[in-house]
């Protein structure tokens, strides 16, 4: 028996719109926006958009006679220029800046002072990106319509530097630290007061930054103006002994300034200071040092049934051994301000095998730590024979006759011990296998010797 056919009804109801329903008696308030959703957070990584007068300022900066006087590279790009012109992307290398908002600005706000010019040249196709927009790749050069001055010398420019600290939070940067201090010597009648007053902004750099990196933005920063009149302004009216805090404030920028307590000081006493610091604080880490040294060990009691081992020899270096004894050293009066390469290549020169150096930058002191005692108690007489000083940060083979040499001490006894104490375990493993894999053949040589 067969079934009727039944077909399928394949059009669908087209579904009408009904109008909103307005309730009459509804009284009219304000319109409520819906809440945010909870994904949705603000980009706090974002960085602040400069202004024309912004991007103006970083490049005059970077064309100023202190700028040109203190970069010698730069100097020498520009003279090997027959026009004097320098590519906009060398001026802007630390900022990572796009070129042609600068170039607008400059053209705007500097015409006076600076020249820009647009490069015709073929189109780089790697600066091309996957959606057809091209990065800019060297678009604009600029250069100086009044050639730089050259009647600064180094103590000239020395003379007109200056250390600021409290600066205002809401002006630690490079065009926020021009803005305060031009508003702040604005009063000040120069002999010819010009927008060029201020030469030259630089941050100072942190003993734990790597070599090569910007130093951040701080609340504290070297100022180099143009006329001492300028520097005597802000000595007189920032002390750094300020003792009268109710000063009238005419502007937001005074008035920043008496809120977080800005202080300046002449580069030369600050370099003074700073000088006294960092001997106060070699004296503080040689007395914590002696110390440690001559701490009295504390007394422990052996486990029942369990003998204490005793402080592991040279001769009885072996897997289970804690670190490798005398294998440590610790050097005294390098240079402050050098780099863990350069002290590499320094303690190198005495063919001993260098396992680590161990040097926080700022301090004139480190640790060395060597693959055997045998390279530990070469570099300690190849050093003491030759009473070397490092002269510079980056001297990297020191000079005979300094007036603080070098002195190195092998580290051993409860000194060594705390010493390694501080070290992860899994690199004393690898120092302790790795002194034994150098002595390994000496051990081997020897063992054999006694069995014949």
């Amino acid at each position: 028996m067969s079934l009727p056919f039944v077909p399928r009804n394949v059009k669908t109801k087209s579904k009408v719109k009904k109008p909103p329903v307005i309730a009459h008696n509804a009284e009219p308030g304000p319109s409520r926006l819906p809440p945010p959703k909870p994904d949705e957070k603000p980009a706090l990584d974002e960085k602040p958009r400069l202004s024309e007068e912004d991007y103006t300022t970083l490049v005059t900066l970077a064309l100023s006679d202190y700028a040109l006087f203190s970069d010698p590279d730069l100097r020498r790009k520009i003279d090997q220029s027959v026009e004097k012109f320098i590519s906009l992307p060398r001026l802007l290398k630390s900022h990572d800046l796009p070129e042609t908002p600068v170039a607008k600005a400059l053209r705007a706000h500097a015409s006076d002072t600076l020249e820009v010019r647009m490069v015709l040249s073929a189109p780089v196709w790697s600066s091309w990106n996957a959606h057809g927009t091209s990065k800019d790749s060297h678009m604009f050069d600029v250069r100086r319509k009044i050639p730089p001055s050259s009647s600064f010398s180094r103590e000239g420019w020395k003379q007109r530097t200056i250390y600021i600290e409290n600066i205002p939070v809401q002006y630690i940067s490079i065009h926020g630290i021009f803005h305060l201090i031009h508003t702040l010597i604005a009063g000040c009648s120069t002999p010819n007061p010009t927008s060029d007053r201020v030469q030259g902004i630089s941050f100072l750099s942190h003993h734990l930054d790597k070599p090569g990196d910007a130093p951040k933005p701080k609340s504290f920063a070297l100022v180099t103006l143009l006329n001492l009149e300028d520097v005597r302004l802000l000595l007189n009216d920032w002390p750094w002994e300020r003792t009268d805090t109710s000063r009238t404030s005419p502007t937001p920028e005074h008035e920043a300034a008496v809120k977080f307590g800005l202080r300046a000081l002449q580069k030369e006493r600050w370099d003074q200071l700073k000088e006294e610091y960092l001997a106060y604080r070699g004296e503080l880490v040689e007395q914590m040092a002696a110390h440690q040294n001559n701490a009295p060990r504390p007394a422990s009691i052996p486990k029942r049934g369990r003998s204490r081992s005793p402080p592991p020899q040279d001769n009885a270096l072996s897997h289970d051994s804690p670190f490798p004894p005398d294998c440590l050293i610790f050097v005294k009066h390098v240079h402050s301000q050098t780099n863990k390469t350069t002290l590499r290549s320094l303690f190198s020169q005495a063919g001993s095998e260098i396992d680590y150096v161990d040097f926080n930058k700022g301090m004139d002191t480190c640790h060395l730590r060597l693959a055997t005692p045998l390279d530990a108690r070469k570099l300690n007489t190849w050093f003491s024979e030759r009473r070397l000083t490092q002269d510079a940060g980056l001297d990297g083979t020191g000079v005979e006759g300094g007036k603080t040499p070098i002195e190195m001490e092998l580290v051993q006894g409860r000194q060594e011990e705390l010493y390694w104490e501080k070290v992860p375990a899994k690199v004393r493993f690898q120092a302790v296998e790795k002194a034994l894999g150098s002595g390994g053949a000496e051990q081997k040589q020897k063992k054999r010797q006694r069995t014949r």
